[in-house]
């Protein structure tokens, strides 16, 4: 059996063995989303509806991903046409919308309101503050609060623990919910003693009989800080404070001749270092009891905040991601609700699909199962049994790398070891070519494995990937940038040059013509072509080392984009802005006022910031009065004096439009075309920080100093966000994301950056252990008393992530993969928590060092700048300007409008289409009515009854609809006109025939847009016919027939949109004049009548343009 045949027999299996219910591992590049749709096409073949089948992905970007290829799969078909048919309304959906398909349907027995809202992940933000403050001012908690200061545990680490426990409220409720929250002060030990324990063990230098002994600094700090304990008077609280403050040194130290030998009965050296030992162990036990009990108790009382801001949020219906998860999971388990619910949901979803199975919640599987078991069957997710075929997982444990979404790849060992599954493979690799896949698998065989067999909770065994493709014709395909860096040159140092390297690279790849694929010819043999930039992709785990990368690339030329949001924050253009932000938000912050001053905002050099505040002896300080021999031109003095005049409106101002007039005032979009970084990048950033500025204003957050804030925490957050962020399609620069961002994408060229940082905990450690409760560490000075029993299984388990992590970088590559080991000198800690670079240093057969020159890019001659002259410049400019200023949409009514300002008030029916001078900003109610009151009640009317509706039946519509308009003491006139176009024969004629009433219609017309609002669009036999209501009084009007040429303008505008829409012609145009107790009076253009006045719109639409 070839190597390309491997895994045929599985694959087969997929779409032939449906009543089955498998469990397939899909490695990296094995055409998983193909084979789910092969799957979903083979239910449908077997005469499952596309309604009773649900594929539950990771992210909405893969749901749409499903729909569009089965989309177009059934479309080529032609097969199943009701499938088709059903598909945008299919539960192909993530987790979280799937959940939201069952809360929607059955809100009332999960004990929500009818309506509701998904809220934005900001609005933790809000809860915490308001966490915050009640904390602050609550009496119950100030001995607490006290000790917190004393200990050294900040509000930063509340905040952690608070969004933790706010993603996994539903086991703050199962471990703390049936607790009460203590009250009082926390029960303390007795430290009375401590003050002559200290002097105790202060005693001993008297027996030191050399007076440079190591041993007596450590006794004289001690006696000192006896002095302070003796001090305090008793007071418990300033005793913790100065047992617990650093500067003490329990280690032993001295020179054993300097002391008393054991024979004198005298204190020896060991006995002074055994004391001073015991009593930093006291110390010690005593910070750990009261940190243990400090730390349980706050995270209590952020327990019961937590679980209260839960029940408010399933109150109002307005939730968040985690609790559609929870509450839908609580639903299916609902004692009184559940059974009728999860019978209703077998029924409908007769076929669930999950993807990505490795990656999400726990509650997927617990909702999965109990919708595929019976409903009367409510024992544990592992015990229930479901029907044969119903489930369907795939995944690839080895990409695990979302544990910190509590993905757990202990479940997805014990999900795949249930008596019920059968167990299928995909291995081969249809993306990357074979000297990639080779040079992995020999890095990953025996490297990636569970520590025992009985732990395979940790790591899965590695499965080898097969390869399909061959080699690149040219350039190395693997390629690994190996350097051991001293520990003394800094990590800045090794950053430096790893950049560098990278920047040769890319160099080296475009320059060399590296082959990347181009598809397949005729003989389905890969096809190659040169290497582009834009091929090129820089995979970076964290964000540590973009900013020397940048200037690496800068300093290159190299073009580059960055595509991770977590990425895009630490970028120069958006720091560079954010420093000015930040001064302005507290002028008392000269670090970020020295930055602003450097940034492009304003200018400044070393050398002016050198004569600013030595030569001139000014102050870092823009509210200051400047000194007196500070020239007026002096740069950093009128920087100064521009921040001090911005700030000083910065109160009235959002941070929105505070940072667009940064933008704006300071020409950073025209000043990024002259620096180091390209114009289009700059601006992406620019505009995407007054985005997120406003998208903070609309979530509710208030003030610049709020706003620095946030951004703060969105950069120093060691959160993997995985959104991306796309780059317009013809640039062509090098990509650089994260490698969780990554995830699911594929890459010609891959090179992995920064791997020598190693993986640090998060601020806030949280376990909850299988026998109950839980366990917080903040650092190993703040944490509970039991989390020590946990810590090296977290540990290991953070390490056998980061495994995986590598895996998913390097199997984005598709033809080349450059990998960077670039690592410090080995410590002991380097082989307990190796980072990538030791990883592959260790454990890789071989590190391939490819030897290449690296040649500057060439210059595109699009690239050189054309300095035209001033005289064609100013000509050039003139044009454009004229261009711009030519409209590039038109109302019929403006067209109509044209040439009519003599008897404009004349013409109300001429602006239902909206303003001709400006955006219509009237409500969607108003568009399409026109101009008078009365005017604007009758078309409603209309809008709102049947064309074949009683007339005499309309009175109360015509009441509210002239109330409505506040004419309500005409509405019998609205009801008389309403009336009279009801009896037309126009209207009659459209009542029995397909029509659309108020029809919003725009197309392009000669090169402008036409758009506007037709009152009445109907099919004669004839063809079209557009109609348009007036209320104009027309009977004996010296302007009538000016009206009318005007109005058969704007019908006629109608006419040329209308044909141009939908390609059919319009037969005539009707003008229904609505008359009170008349009958209406009805004009029609049609023929050569109708064509010479589209021939006048089109003249007017040329004038217009010209």
């Amino acid at each position: 059996m070839t190597a390309t045949k491997k895994d045929q027999s599985d694959r087969d299996a997929i779409v032939t063995d449906l009543g089955s219910t498998l469990f397939v591992e899909a490695g990296a590049g094995s055409g998983k989303t193909t084979e789910l749709i092969n799957r979903v096409l083979a239910l449908l073949d077997a005469g499952v509806a596309m309604e009773n089948i649900a594929a539950i992905t990771f992210t909405e970007k893969a749901a749409g991903e499903l729909k569009n290829r089965l989309r177009e799969k059934l479309s080529r078909s032609g097969r199943h046409p009701e499938a088709l048919d059903q598909l945008d309304g299919s539960a192909i959906t993530t987790l979280h919308g799937f959940a939201l398909r069952i809360l929607s349907q059955h809100a009332i027995e999960a004990g929500l309101p009818p309506r509701i809202e998904v809220n934005p992940e900001e609005a933790f933000e809000e809860r915490w503050e308001d966490f915050r403050s009640r904390l602050l001012s609550s009496p119950e908690q100030e001995q607490p609060l006290v000790l917190a200061r004393i200990l050294g545990l900040k509000m930063g680490h509340l905040r952690e623990l608070a969004r933790h426990f706010d993603n996994n409220w539903d086991l703050v409720d199962q471990r703390m919910g049936n607790l009460s929250t203590p009250t009082g002060p926390i029960e303390l030990p007795d430290v009375s003693g401590f003050p002559d324990w200290f002097d105790q063990v202060a005693a001993f230098d008297l027996f030191c009989q050399d007076p440079e002994d190591k041993m007596l600094p450590k006794l004289e700090v001690i006696a000192q800080r006896a002095e302070l304990l003796h001090g305090a008077g008793g007071n418990t609280e300033q005793i913790f404070r100065l047992l617990f403050v650093p500067g003490l040194s329990f280690t032993k130290a001295g020179r054993k001749g300097n002391w008393p030998d054991e024979d004198s009965g005298l204190p020896t050296l060991k006995d002074v270092a055994d004391e001073l030992r015991n009593l930093g162990d006291a110390i010690k036990e005593l910070r750990a009891y009261v940190a243990n009990e400090l730390i349980r108790r706050l995270a209590l009382v952020l327990g019961e905040f937590t679980l209260e801001a839960a029940k408010d949020r399933r109150r109002l219906g307005v939730l968040e991601y985690h609790d559609l998860l929870v509450l839908a999971r609580n639903l299916l388990r609902h004692p009184q609700h559940g059974e009728e619910i999860r019978g209703a949901l077998a029924e409908r979803y007769q076929r669930l699909l999950l993807d990505e199975f490795q990656d999400t919640d726990p509650i997927q599987i617990e909702l999965a199962k109990l919708i595929a078991t019976p409903p009367d069957d409510h024992r544990h997710w592992s015990e229930l049994q479901d029907e044969a075929g119903r489930l369907f997982f795939v995944g690839d444990p080895k990409q695990s790398i979302y544990r910190f979404r509590r993905a757990d790849i202990a479940l997805y060992t014990q999900a795949g070891q249930a008596p019920t599954i059968e167990r299928k493979s995909l291995t081969r690799n249809f993306r990357s070519v074979e000297p990639i896949l080779t040079w992995v698998n020999d890095l990953f065989r025996g490297f990636m494995a569970p520590p025992s067999s009985s732990r395979q909770y940790v790591q899965p065994n590695y499965q080898a990937l097969d390869s399909v493709r061959g080699s690149p014709p040219a350039g190395p395909p693997v390629a690994v940038l190996d350097d051991v860096h001293p520990r003394e040159s800094g990590t800045r140092g090794l950053r430096e040059v790893e950049a560098r390297e990278v920047a040769e690279a890319i160099l080296a790849a475009v320059g060399e013509g590296w082959s990347v694929g181009d598809g397949k010819d005729e003989n389905n043999e890969d096809c190659w072509r040169p290497t582009r930039l834009e091929d090129i992709c820089i995979l970076l785990p964290s964000r540590t080392s973009l900013p020397l990368l940048e200037e690496a690339l800068q300093e290159h030329k190299i073009p580059y984009r960055i595509e991770a949001g977590s990425l895009i924050w630490a970028s120069q253009a958006i720091r560079e802005v954010m420093a000015t932000v930040s001064a302005l938000a507290d002028p008392t912050d000269e670090v970020a006022l020295l930055n602003a001053l450097r940034s492009p905002a304003f200018g400044c050099g070393d050398d002016d910031l050198f004569t600013f505040k030595v030569t001139h002896k000014d102050q870092w300080n823009y509210m200051a009065t400047r000194s007196k021999v500070l020239p007026e031109d002096d740069p950093v003095g009128q920087a100064m004096a521009w921040l001090a005049s911005l700030h000083a409106e910065v109160r009235w101002l959002n941070p929105s439009q505070v940072i667009e007039r940064i933008v704006r005032e300071r020409r950073l979009l025209e000043s990024s075309c002259f620096g180091r970084q390209r114009p289009r990048d700059v601006w992406r950033s620019l505009n995407l920080v007054i985005d997120q500025a406003r998208q903070f204003e609309e979530t509710g957050g208030r003030g610049l100093r709020e706003f620095v804030a946030w951004v703060n925490r969105k950069i120093d957050e060691r959160t993997r966000e995985t959104d991306v962020i796309l780059s317009e399609t013809d640039d062509d620069a090098v990509r650089i994301t994260t490698i969780h961002a990554a995830k699911g994408r594929e890459f010609p060229i891959v090179i992995l950056s920064g791997t020598y940082a190693r993986s640090r905990p998060m601020s806030a450690s949280v376990v909850w252990p299988e026998n109950g409760g839980f366990e917080v560490r903040f650092s190993d000075l703040l944490r509970t008393r039991e989390f020590a029993a946990y810590q090296e299984h977290e540990e290991e388990m953070e390490l056998a992530e980061r495994v995986r992590l590598l895996y998913v970088a390097l199997t984005r590559a598709k033809d080349h993969l450059v990998v960077s080991a670039h690592r410090m000198a080995p410590t002991e800690t380097s082989v307990s928590k190796p980072s990538m670079a030791d990883m592959v240093a260790n454990h890789a057969t071989e590190l391939p060092r490819a030897e290449w020159v690296s040649e500057p890019l060439p210059v595109k001659e699009s690239d050189l700048p054309v300095m035209p002259s001033p005289s064609d410049w100013q000509s050039e400019r003139e044009a454009f300007m004229a261009a711009a200023s030519k409209p590039s949409t038109m109302s019929a009514s403006r067209i109509a409008w044209t040439e009519t300002e003599d008897i404009e008030e004349q013409l109300p029916g001429l602006d239902k289409d909206g303003p001709t001078d400006g955006d219509d900003d009237r409500s969607p109610l108003r568009k399409g009515r026109s101009g008078t009151q009365i005017g604007s009640a009758v078309h409603a009317v209309l809008q709102t009854v049947d064309l074949d509706a009683d007339p005499d039946s309309i009175g109360p519509v015509a009441a509210a609809q002239a109330e409505a308009e506040g004419v309500s003491q005409d509405q019998s006139t609205v009801w008389a006109l309403t009336r009279s176009a009801l009896e037309s024969n126009t209207l009659r004629e459209a009542a029995g025939s397909e029509h659309w009433k108020e029809l919003f219609v725009a197309a392009p017309v000669d090169g402008t847009v036409v758009e506007g609002y037709i009152d009445l669009l109907y099919r004669a036999d004839e063809g079209l016919v557009v109609v348009d209501y007036k209320t104009d009084d027309i009977h004996d009007d010296e302007t009538r027939q000016a009206k009318v040429d005007r109005y058969q303008l704007q019908v006629a505008a109608y006419s040329l949109a209308v044909e141009q829409a939908v390609g059919e012609e319009v037969a005539r145009c009707v003008l229904v004049f609505a008359r009170a107790g008349q009958p209406a009076e009805e004009v029609t253009f049609a023929g050569n009548e109708l064509a010479s006045a589209q021939q006048e719109v089109r003249a007017r639409l040329a004038s217009a343009a010209a």
